[in-house]
């Protein structure tokens, strides 16, 4: 067994344990296992492409600078989330506090305008992928962007994540009732948004 695929087949906590132990370069493992799950949470929030992009490369930042503290109490998972999650509310903040402030023109980038970290460039076939094409079209993002941050977070959560409703209701903190209503309202208004454009529904559920 090469020394990738031996990595490769490791968990995420017992990944995790190796790069706690001096083994930094194994990061890029676990970059590429999660890139697409926390674009896909970033892009729920933010709904803008590019924004998602930059606040998902930071999410990873945070993490490797945060990794030593992971005690493994938690799925690797949901804390990625909770820290990606918090990032892209805070910048959603930010940028509602300033109405002449894009969410492009938000994000963080160095003088000649690349991101802070350049790991997002793989050919893996994710979330993010199916949020950007395949599944989802030019339209759809569209329509997605017009909804507010609630009712996109959680057709993101159910459809391209495929959380079960208790599930998103741990992840969000709200019973699996408030689960059900928001997601009958924001089904409601992308249909609305898309006009007779709605098979995508039935392709990701």
């Amino acid at each position: 067994m090469t020394a990738v695929r031996k990595y490769r087949a490791l968990t995420d906590l017992e990944l995790v344990r190796e790069i706690q132990a001096g083994r930094t370069d194994l990061f890029a493992e676990l970059v590429e296992r999660h890139q697409g799950r926390v674009y896909a949470v970033a892009y729920g929030i933010l709904g803008d492409r590019q924004a998602a992009r930059d606040i998902a490369q930071e999410a990873f930042v945070v993490a490797y600078r945060r990794l030593e503290t992971f005690r493994g109490e938690s799925q690797l998972w949901s804390w990625l989330y909770t820290v990606t999650r918090r990032l892209a509310l805070h910048e959603l903040k930010r940028v509602r506090r300033r109405p002449g402030l894009t969410l492009d023109e938000s994000v963080g980038r160095d003088e000649g305008g690349t991101t802070r970290l350049e790991m997002l460039e793989s050919d893996d076939e994710g979330a993010q992928e199916r949020v950007e094409r395949g599944d989802v079209s030019r339209f759809v993002r569209e329509a997605l962007a017009t909804l507010g941050q609630k009712h996109r977070e959680i057709l993101v959560l159910r459809h391209f994540e495929d959380l079960s409703y208790k599930e998103i209701a741990e992840r969000l903190d709200i019973p699996e009732g408030t689960v059900m209503s928001r997601l009958w309202h924001a089904r409601r208004k992308i249909t609305a948004a898309l006009g007779e454009d709605v098979d995508w529904l039935s392709q990701v559920c």
